[in-house]
């Protein structure tokens, strides 16, 4: 099982006005599906939320797709 931890910070020097900081952390992920569900809220959380689902491809051209 792992744990993941994924930090949003703007910087003023990128335009970004707001100066937010956002840290979320999954603790026992243990497969693809959870750390897409993960990856997928934490773009969600910073106000990308035009944004569904995420996705990953296999070598072989295979998708897998976060359930959210």
């Amino acid at each position: 099982m792992a744990t993941v931890t994924l930090t949003y910070v703007e910087d003023e020097d990128d335009g970004l006005t707001h100066m937010q900081t956002v840290t979320i952390t999954r603790n026992n992920v243990e497969d693809i599906y959870e750390l897409l569900n993960f990856l997928s809220e934490g773009i969600r959380s910073i106000g990308q939320t035009q944004y569904e689902r995420v996705g990953v491809s296999t070598k072989q051209g295979q998708m897998t797709w976060s359930s959210m």
